[in-house]
């Protein structure tokens, strides 16, 4: 890899709306030795990057699972490399984010292993109805947003997403407008996969002053 091809790609997930978003990093963001704020796209920041040494970077980090900060040191040739390095809560021990290579980060089982780690935390592996409807449709969900196709009639796009065995429910985090969208069977599966976008109905009385 040339000097002018070094780059790496981080995805974490935002404390504050449950989003799992990448950002590509180039080695020239770091010159002069500043540090880059990784932020998500409904404004909270989640991490800041920062080079301690040319064989060394920091990566600080908010945590989505015991909202804590947390400190991850990785080598030259961990964060520029070309494979999948995991980020974890340290407390918990759950998956939260990924940094390495575009093609690493996108093909990794983050997606997969989050879901799992959290139907236990929510009370073990039988929590879902059917884990595996659930783990595709958040899939859907995820490519909608990143894609700006989740939001409320409102106008905001800072949408949260409550989960439940049979069923998630989208909450607009400026209205309380929401959205609940089944996740048990097939059928669901095939409404929401038919779907271009989402839109909230907007909740005039929950409007923000």
């Amino acid at each position: 890899m040339s000097l002018v091809e070094k780059k790496t790609t981080i995805a974490l997930r935002c404390p504050h709306c449950g989003r799992l978003e990448s950002k590509e990093i180039h080695v020239f963001e770091f010159s002069g030795g500043q540090t880059l704020e990784v932020e998500c796209s409904c404004g909270q920041q989640k991490a800041i990057l920062a080079r301690d040494s040319m064989q060394e970077y920091l990566v600080h980090y908010l945590c989505a699972i015991c909202e804590g900060e947390h400190l991850l040191s990785l080598k030259n040739g961990e964060f520029w490399g070309e494979l999948a390095v995991p980020i974890n809560c340290p407390e918990a021990s759950v998956r939260i984010g990924t940094i390495g290579s575009q093609e690493a980060v996108h093909n990794d089982d983050l997606y997969r292993d989050s879901l799992e780690s959290l139907a236990e935390k929510l009370g073990g592996d039988d929590y879902f109805s059917n884990p595996a409807i659930m783990l595709d449709i958040l899939d859907i969900l995820q490519d909608m947003a990143m894609r700006g196709r989740v939001s409320c009639m409102c106008g905001s796009k800072d949408i949260q997403i409550d989960l439940y065995p049979d069923r998630l429910k989208l909450v607009c985090a400026e209205c309380s407008g929401n959205l609940t969208i089944p996740a048990q069977y097939e059928e669901d599966l095939e409404d929401i996969n038919c779907r271009e976008g989402l839109f909230l109905a907007r909740n005039i009385d929950g409007l923000r002053t």
